[in-house]
């Protein structure tokens, strides 16, 4: 018990007598402080501009100096209650357990703020209460009464989720049911009903749980497990490992010293930062005033070395509602399949199927028997996949045995050859980058793919640490061998790894530290050549089937010529789904090789006569792609695609253009196909875990994209009023704080769409 009185304690006198000093980088904005008992009111000179709800942040144990810094560094973003008592844990607990201490607390807070600053009528807004190292006491307290449960929209525990043993000290069992409300607020957090940002460092006190401990119960409870993810925060705060799950993040930092525990006070303006919402609190009334709204996001000046590309176009009256940088030439990243798939609609229609012939060299006899080759003939048919889970891969080749069976064949003397000659150029889309092509991202552009043409690697913890992880390759015939370098260690370390096929190898290599008890997890790797694994595969079913095959399974790639002869004999076909599914199947979820498997199919359906051998079927594609959007009178010059996909990072289109394109596919013969295709906020695709619990989830339908130094976001929304709305959202050459993702940033866009409650009116007709 000394010890646990040594380190709180220590961490209190820190806390008091020195840690202002850290956070002096940036000076408080002018705010007036009160003193309402114990606690300390910062009142910025602007906080009336958050309301007439205004956000109140109430933050246990801390330097008032410290938190005000903090607050200040973040924008001031409404009123802040600092609470910091003299003792332990239990004073707080002890101080909040008090019925209706919080909303005593907070009404005595609002008549000295009345008293001090009269003037227009107010309310608070959304609660967000953080604490440090001793707070928790008041926070567990706090969350036992179900009305201050929740009234708190956000919690951040910085440092500071302490608990005691159950049962034997020695056995390091925690407690459940002192963490019973901090369970219940994570599961409300992973769910999208709450926000939790717990972090914790690697301090360890001696008789009872540290926060790392209280972390991994959570996580346990949670079914959850960190990953590993190193980055500098301001401070001296160094990020390990992280979980996220919903809108709940654990954060796991380095450090078992004091001072390692007083940087998370120190980085608690940086935590409320994370955890904050990025959209501000409030719907617009009036047009006007979300434009002014939209305004004050994308011109804030941590955007100041950014660069915004935003038009928004109302679908009912034509009227541009905002714009900033709309017409500059910016990378849409995967914003890029809007055209491709609005492309592939337009040009084929969404009912269009993509058919794959299956030939012979030779027609079967009577017995049976074909005397030669059976070939496949691709046409970039993305279709050939065993499902969401990618576990009945033997299934994907049911297909073609069943047309061969229906044709009599029974052996086959030659080989199985997948012809892949159909798509003309490289494997790999223009300007993708030499680190993209191991991954299921960079998979190799093929006219015969099969399960997207990369494999699943499995890691697993060996039996016992020191020994090598257990990793397999989930799917057969890929051609592929393993390079196993892992190492299983203790349970409660953090897992990180490394897989990946250098270019050219048919090896994978596997790095890294598995943890003894954590799940088994599965990253993915490219195939090389995946006709070659196609046509393995199908040599294996046809053995299954008990069809025989004399010969080989292999592949043919451009420019070798096709072994199509003019002789050839049809045995069957493989049809694709409609093409509306297709489109679906790559915009959800942002399916590279899908997409640049339907760009260059319509490509060479429109190969003219007199084109080179040379001139690939991607260029065939980009051809296409600018007449189409010609067509439809988007701005010259606005789109320079040069693949489909946006993985190159050479794609560039302006807000205008893709605002201009998501109008014009509203009305397009195709509209219904083409907005069904789009992901939906909080519900499916790319965007199912995004702008949960907001008016957009459930509302926005819209198109992701994301690079390295490229976020974007287009599609449409409906507002509160009712009306329809285009919009087109880039963020380029954004550097986000440490532990945020820009795609806060864009979704706060949709977001504040989706809660105006004014309309446009239709502009005037012009008169001659």
């Amino acid at each position: 018990m000394r010890n646990r009185f040594f380190w709180v304690g220590m961490a209190l006198v820190l806390a008091l007598g020195w840690a202002a000093a850290g956070v002096r980088g940036a000076e408080p904005a002018p705010a007036r402080q009160l003193r309402v008992g114990p606690a300390v009111v910062t009142l910025p000179a602007a906080w009336r501009e958050h309301g007439p709800a205004v956000p109140v942040w109430l933050h246990l144990h801390g330097a008032p100096e410290t938190t005000a810094a903090a607050f200040a560094g973040l924008g001031s973003p409404g009123i802040l209650i600092t609470v910091t008592l003299p003792g332990l844990s239990k004073v707080y607990a002890d101080f909040f357990a008090e019925p209706g201490r919080l909303g005593r607390l907070l009404a005595e807070t609002a008549a000295a703020i009345r008293a001090e600053a009269p003037g227009a009528d107010w309310s608070y807004g959304e609660l967000t209460v953080s604490a440090f190292s001793a707070g928790f006491g008041g926070v567990r307290a706090l969350l036992k009464d179900p009305a201050d449960f929740d009234r708190i929209g956000t919690l951040v525990m910085a440092d500071s989720i302490y608990c005691g043993y159950a049962g034997e000290p020695a056995a390091k069992q925690v407690d459940p049911t002192l963490m019973a409300g901090f369970l219940r607020y994570a599961e409300a957090a992973a769910e999208g009903k709450k926000r939790f940002l717990l972090t914790h460092s690697e301090q360890v006190p001696e008789g009872y749980a540290s926060t790392t401990e209280t972390a991994d119960y959570l996580l346990a409870k949670l079914g959850g497990t960190r990953v590993a993810e190193t980055q500098e925060w301001n401070h001296g705060l160094r990020q390990r490992n992280v979980f996220s799950r919903g809108r709940l993040d654990i954060m796991g930092f380095a450090g078992a010293a004091p001072e390692d525990h007083l940087r998370h006070l120190r980085g608690i303006g940086d935590f409320w930062e994370r955890a904050r919402p990025v959209v501000p609190a409030g719907a617009a009334a009036t047009i006007a005033e979300l434009q002014r709204q939209l305004a004050a996001h994308t011109g804030h000046p941590r955007y100041a070395r950014s660069l915004w590309g935003v038009k928004v176009v109302s679908l009912e009256t034509g009227a541009v509602i905002f714009e900033r940088g709309a017409e500059q030439l910016l990378s849409p990243a995967s914003n890029s399949k809007l055209y491709a798939g609005a492309l592939a609609l337009d040009r084929l229609g969404g009912d269009y199927r993509i058919t794959t012939p299956i030939l012979a060299t030779a027609a079967p006899d009577a017995a049976g028997r074909i005397a030669g080759d059976v070939i496949v003939a691709g046409r970039g048919d993305p279709s050939w996949k065993s499902g969401p889970k990618r576990d009945r891969f033997e299934t994907i080749f049911e297909p073609f045995v069943a047309q061969l069976r229906r044709a009599g064949v029974r052996r086959i003397d030659g080989d199985v050859v997948a012809d892949a000659t159909y798509f003309r150029g490289p494997a790999q889309g223009a300007g993708w980058t030499a680190d993209d092509l191991t991954y299921y991202y960079g998979a190799e552009i093929s006219a015969i793919t099969l399960e997207e043409n990369y494999v699943d690697v499995k890691l697993a913890p060996g039996t016992a640490a020191g020994e090598p992880a257990a990793v397999t390759l989930l799917q057969p015939d890929s051609g592929l061998t393993l390079d196993n370098r892992t190492v299983t260690t203790p349970a409660g370390s953090t897992r990180r790894f490394e897989v990946f096929r250098l270019i050219g190898e048919d090896t994978v290599r596997v790095f890294g530290e598995i943890p003894l008890g954590t799940a088994p997890v599965t990253e993915e790797v490219s195939v090389p050549v995946p006709a070659r694994w196609f046509a393995r595969g199908l040599k294996a079913a046809l053995a299954r089937a008990g069809i025989e095959v004399g010969g080989t399974a292999r592949a043919v790639t451009w420019p070798a010529a096709s072994p199509v002869s003019a002789a050839a004999v049809r045995l069957g076909e493989i049809k694709s789904p409609p093409l509306r599914e297709l489109v679906t199947a790559l915009m959800k979820p942002s399916q590279n090789l899908e997409t640049d498997l339907l760009f260059g199919y319509v490509g060479e359906a429109a190969r003219p006569a007199d084109a080179p051998a040379w001139r690939t079927s991607e260029q065939l594609g980009v051809a296409e792609l600018r007449a189409f959007t010609a067509r439809l009178g988007l701005p010259a010059g606005d789109v320079r695609f040069e693949e489909g996909s946006g993985l190159s990072r050479n794609n560039l289109t302006t807000a205008r253009a893709t605002a201009a394109l998501l109008a014009a596919m509203a009305k397009h013969r195709e509209a219904e196909a083409f907005r069904a295709s789009l992901p939906v906020a909080g519900v499916d695709g790319s965007l199912r875990r995004r702008m949960r619990g907001t008016e957009a989830e459930g509302n926005v339908q819209a198109k992701t994209g994301t690079l390295r130094w490229a976020n974007s976001l287009s599609g449409y929304v409906t507002t509160a009023a009712g009306e329809k709305l285009a919009f087109a959202v880039m963020l380029n050459r954004h550097v986000v704080p440490p532990g945020r993702s820009a795609r806060d940033d864009v979704d706060a866009i949709p977001v504040l769409l989706a809660r105006c409650v004014g309309r446009t009116e239709a502009p005037p007709a012009s008169g001659r």
